[in-house]
């Protein structure tokens, strides 16, 4: 089997301050470049324009620009390729990108997590003040090529400027008493100017000058005729104004100074959220834990993965339904994710409606998880049969549609906390098949070894055999030789491998435990593949409550 591997542009033996000029400079020709590009064609305003551009047979939508819909159809392409995943990049519509067509992938590195993008600043700093003292003014007609060196050069100054982030971090190191104070105290212009190395700056405009000056210039004329594509001055002009400042990561160094971010599966009102709140508590101060919803589980992953969030909470196993296959599997194929804890939490379902005056003869459509209709799979055979049951990412945006059901026939199957955070009218509470639902998730995170032993502990393992007869019966009986009880194990195909397949343990007890680690090493030499994901406290059970998933 081959061993997950990961990358990172950015290494933590390479976080220097000369390492991370030499790359920014390497950026400056980047964006010289592409705005002397930019400076063939004239402004052409109208493909900043919401359906300024027209065309006979393919009409762009009304509320999109010419740039919006070519730039968010280019972003489209480069997230199948996983682009926005690493720490390095930052989408300007993250909001439309769909899923990469490459498995998750693990980016390590020295950043602190964190979700900062200022996009939004830098498109609108573009288009307003820097299209019109850049280029020249009119319509040429020339609306492909200049969209298309419009989207190279946001692109470029994007990366240039959130590359801030790893210079943020350096300055930080140097001395984090001094930041951590100002951040604590919202001190901004102090923060400023810690940042500010003013000769360094000087130098990198001079820098700046000269190179614009020397790809601009048009070749063969004499000085005294000279001309150039971009005016020099301009160029420096931004860096000195926008990008130089902008670099000066303010929001990186403050968010680093506030507590961890846990991503959840959203929106607000899921039961992820409740359990990432009953795990870590809810945080008032700055230092405390901060919450993250996410459109589904993949989302989760990736929050981690690529250095967003600290922790992710995943719903993993339920009492009535098992283990939740497509969450599991996640886990097993991403690399870097460690579990670092897991809490047990009672679930409760209600039946609830927009309007208090629908009954439920009057429902026609019917939103929730998939693990929320089938938990409460009796009640609506009984109660719903006939009506159309639409699953979607979570309970709460079950709940969320129903609000903005405008038919007057739609309900959800939610808890009650996502049914009061919509309105929600309750038609029916209690409505899980069985009255001692609970539902384990696990805390996942990248920057979380193993924890101190608790006396109470397990730990998951992942492991691969060989492919002949009694081989897994073999690597199994080393955990019974050691007395070491396992409470769950499950195969999952290896996307690697066809028809190959690794297996997911849990082991009673912590891998820093004396037998525990004799076992592990026998099991290396029985297996072709073995990694411990993470040993953690086992979380506290609800009363009468066992999982039904410790088989296959």
């Amino acid at each position: 089997m081959t061993a997950r591997v990961g990358s990172s542009s950015v290494s933590e033996d390479a976080l220097n301050l000369s390492f991370l000029r030499e790359q920014l400079i390497r950026q400056e020709e980047t964006i010289i470049f592409n705005l002397i590009e930019r400076a063939q064609w004239k402004q052409n305003k109208i493909v900043y324009e919401a359906g300024g551009v027209h065309f006979t047979d393919t009409p762009l939508p009304s509320s999109k620009s010419f740039l919006d819909y070519l730039f968010e159809e280019t972003e489209k392409l480069h997230s199948l390729v996983r682009r926005y995943e690493s720490p390095d990049e930052n989408p300007f519509y993250p909001a439309a990108l769909p899923k990469p067509l490459l498995p998750l992938f693990a980016f390590t590195g020295p950043m602190h997590p964190n979700t900062i993008n200022i996009n939004d600043r830098i498109k609108d700093i573009y288009l307003k003040l820097m299209v019109p003292r850049f280029f020249e003014e009119g319509d040429d007609g020339q609306y492909g090529s200049a969209v298309t060196t419009d989207i190279a050069v946001l692109q470029a100054l994007s990366k240039r400027i959130h590359f801030g982030k790893y210079v943020a971090e350096v300055k930080f190191r140097e001395d984090p008493q001094g930041y951590t104070k100002l951040a604590e105290e919202g001190n901004i212009d102090g923060i400023m100017k810690k940042l500010t190395n003013a000769e360094v700056e000087a130098k990198l405009l001079r820098r700046v000058h000269m190179k614009a000056s020397t790809y601009g210039q048009e070749i063969g004329v004499q000085d005294s005729d000279k001309k150039y594509k971009l005016e020099p001055g301009r160029i420096e002009e931004l860096y000195r104004e926008y990008v130089v400042p902008l670099t000066k990561e303010v929001l990186y160094l403050i968010e680093r100074s506030k507590g961890p971010q846990v991503s959840y599966l959203g929106p607000p009102g899921t039961f992820s959220e409740q359990s990432a709140l009953k795990y870590f508590g809810r945080g008032q101060n700055m230092n405390q834990v901060r919450y993250l919803p996410c459109g589904d589980i993949e989302e989760v992953f990736s929050n981690v993965l690529s250095n967003k969030t600290v922790y992710g909470m995943v719903p993993v196993e339920n009492s009535k339904t098992g283990l939740v296959h497509r969450h599991m599997d996640l886990l097993t194929k991403s690399e870097g994710v460690k579990i670092c804890g897991e809490i047990y939490l009672p679930i409760s379902f209600a039946f609830m409606v927009k309007d208090p005056s629908i009954t439920l003869s009057q429902v026609q459509t019917i939103y929730s998880h998939s693990q929320g209709l089938e938990q409460c799979k009796e009640w609506l055979d009984s109660h719903a049969n006939g009506k159309a049951l639409i699953p979607v990412n979570s309970t709460a945006r079950g709940a969320q549609m129903v609000a903005e059901d405008t038919t007057g026939t739609a309900a959800c199957v939610a808890n009650t906390i996502a049914g009061s955070n919509y309105n929600l009218h309750v038609l029916q509470n209690h409505i899980e098949t069985s009255s001692t639902n609970v539902t384990r998730f696990l805390v996942i995170s990248r920057h979380v070894k193993n924890l101190v032993p608790s006396g109470n502990d397990k730990t998951s393992v992942l492991l691969d055999t060989t492919d002949k007869p009694g081989a897994l019966a073999s690597a199994l009986n080393i955990f019974a030789k050691y007395e070491l009880n396992l409470s769950i194990i499950q195969s999952y195909p290896d996307k690697e491998s066809k028809f190959n397949y690794r297996f997911y343990v849990e082991v009673q007890g912590h891998s820093d435990s004396p037998h525990f680690d004799k076992a592990i090493e026998e099991l290396r030499q029985a297996t072709v593949y073995l990694e411990i994901l993470g040993s953690y406290s086992c979380g506290e059970k609800p009363a009468n409550v066992t999982p039904q998933t410790r088989r296959k």
